[in-house]
Order: structure tokens, then C-alpha cells, then sequence
């Protein structure tokens, strides 16, 4: 159901500009993405599910997760990641993958505008 945006494996190194904005599920696994930068998802309104898995994610932009308030699954496992994303907004976020990154700490507000 909806519309789905599958680029998986592709040695991507940023997110495409090529993705519909009514889509409902973004896979983007398994590239060599390294940073989310300011808005990278804000005009993807109506997404549910995010995959960014197994990239070089080592930077998220404060930002970075701006306006999607529907999405209910995020995964970034497999990534470089050191710090816990900043996560604005997402009331109805019920599936946060972070396995396999460098985070060592977990801020006390981290997840309290989930």
C-alpha cells in the first residue's frame, strides 16, 4: 500500500533528488551515504518507513528529520553513527533501529518527543 522508492545497492552517496514526494516508503540500504543533511526528509510528508541501513551514516544533521511526522519505522542500522539522533516530532515512531553504529550514550530527552 502507497507508494514505495526502492534504491537499494545503487553506491549512492547522498540522498537522490528523484524521489517522489507522495512516497510512503524510502529504502536507500546498503549505499555509501555519510551524512543527512537539514531537511533531508521534510517534504516527504506522507512517509511511513525510512531504510538507511547499512550505509556510512556518520552525521545527522540536527534537523535531518524535520516534518515527517508519520513515519513509524526507522532504521539506521549498520551506519557510523556516535551521537543519538535528534529525533523531532515523530508521535507515531514504534520501530527505531540503531544496532552496529558507535553510539555510546543516549541523551535523557532523546526520545521524549516520541
Amino acid at each position: 500500500s502507497g507508494q514505495r522508492y526502492n534504491n537499494r545497492e545503487a553506491g549512492l552517496t547522498e540522498i537522490p533528488i528523484d524521489i517522489s514526494l507522495g512516497v510512503t516508503a524510502i529504502d536507500l540500504s546498503h549505499n555509501s551515504i555519510t551524512t543527512l543533511g537539514p531537511n533531508a526528509f521534510r517534504n516527504f510528508t506522507e512517509l511511513n518507513v525510512l531504510h538507511l541501513n547499512y550505509n556510512n551514516i556518520s552525521f545527522i544533521h540536527d534537523d535531518a528529520f524535520e516534518g515527517v511526522y508519520k513515519l513509524h519505522h526507522l532504521s539506521l542500522s549498520h551506519n557510523q553513527l556516535a551521537d543519538f539522533p535528534v529525533l523531532p516530532n515523530m508521535p507515531k515512531l514504534s520501530r527505531l533501529y540503531l544496532d552496529n553504529n558507535n553510539i555510546r550514550t543516549i541523551p535523557d530527552d532523546a526520545l521524549d518527543v516520541l
